[in-house]
C-alpha cells in the first residue's frame, strides 16, 4: 500500500486521497514498523496538501474544517512517530483549532491524539483512560477513516496492560474494507492472545489469515509473515 503511484497533491484525486489517508493511517502507527523514510515521505505529501479533502462516509456532507481537522490529525500522528516534538505540538494546536468549527468527529480526534502522545511516552494506563472518551459508541462519522485506528490502539493499550480478554473482541472488530491497514496485525495479536490461552485451533485460524493478508507484503514485513508461518507449525 506504500507505494501507489496516484497520489496528486494538487487533488481532488479519490484514489489518491484514499490512499494517501490510509497510508498515513497506517505508518503513523509503529507497531506496524513503517520505515521512517517512507513514514517522512507520507507526512511530505499530507503536508502539501493546504486544502486538505479528508475522505467523507458516501452519504455525509462534511462539515467546515472537517478536512483541515483530519490533515492536522495526520501530521501530528506522523511526526510523533518521528520523534518531531516541535511539530507534534504545532499540528495539535492546529487539529485544536479546526475541531471547534467542524463538530464532533473532528472532536474525537482530539481525543484519540492525547491518547496516542500518552501511549508514546509509555504510560498506557493513562491513554487507555483517556481514550475512553472517544466516542467508539457512535458508528456514523463524517470520517471514512473514523474509529479504526482508534480501536486498533485500544486493543493494543489493553493487551499492554495484560487485559487480553478485553482486547480479543476489540481486535475481532477490525474486518472491514476501511479496516484494512489494521485487519492483518490484529489477527496476528488475536493468534498469539489464542495461543498463550492454549487455543491451538483459533490460533491456527487467525495466523493462517495473518499468512494470507501479508503473503504479499514488502521485504521489510516478510520477518513477520515468517514467524507466523512458525508459529502455525507450532500450533498445529
Amino acid at each position: 500500500m506504500f507505494r501507489h503511484p496516484g497520489v496528486n497533491a494538487a487533488g481532488p484525486n479519490f484514489d489518491g486521497d484514499w490512499w494517501l489517508e490510509s497510508a498515513a493511517m497506517a505508518a503513523s502507527e509503529s507497531v506496524l514498523e513503517v520505515p521512517l523514510s517512507i513514514v517522512s515521505a507520507i507526512r511530505d505529501s499530507v503536508a502539501a496538501r493546504p486544502v486538505y479533502r479528508a475522505q467523507p462516509r458516501p452519504t455525509h456532507v462534511m462539515p467546515a474544517g472537517s478536512g483541515e481537522a483530519m490533515r492536522a490529525y495526520l501530521l501530528a500522528l506522523l511526526s510523533l512517530r518521528l520523534q518531531d516534538t516541535v511539530a507534534v505540538v504545532k499540528h495539535a494546536a492546529a487539529l485544536h483549532d479546526a475541531a471547534q468549527r467542524a463538530g464532533r468527529a473532528a472532536a474525537s480526534l482530539e481525543i484519540a491524539l492525547t491518547a496516542e502522545r500518552l501511549r508514546a511516552a509509555g504510560r498506557a494506563a493513562d491513554a487507555l483512560a483517556a481514550l475512553e472518551a472517544y466516542p467508539f459508541d457512535i458508528t456514523e462519522f463524517d470520517y471514512w477513516h473514523g474509529s479504526a485506528r482508534e480501536r486498533f490502539v485500544r486493543a493494543e493499550l489493553l493487551r499492554a496492560l495484560d487485559r487480553d480478554a478485553e482486547a480479543l473482541p476489540v481486535y475481532e472488530s477490525l474486518w472491514s474494507n476501511a479496516e484494512l491497514p489494521w485487519m492483518a496485525v490484529a489477527r496476528l495479536r488475536q493468534a498469539r492472545i489464542h495461543e498463550r490461552a492454549g487455543r491451538r485451533a483459533e490460533a491456527a485460524f487467525n495466523y493462517r489469515r495473518f499468512i494470507g493478508l501479508w503473503r504479499g507484503a514488502d521485504a521489510p514485513f516478510q520477518p513477520r509473515v515468517a514467524e507466523a508461518r512458525a508459529a502455525l507449525d507450532r500450533v498445529r
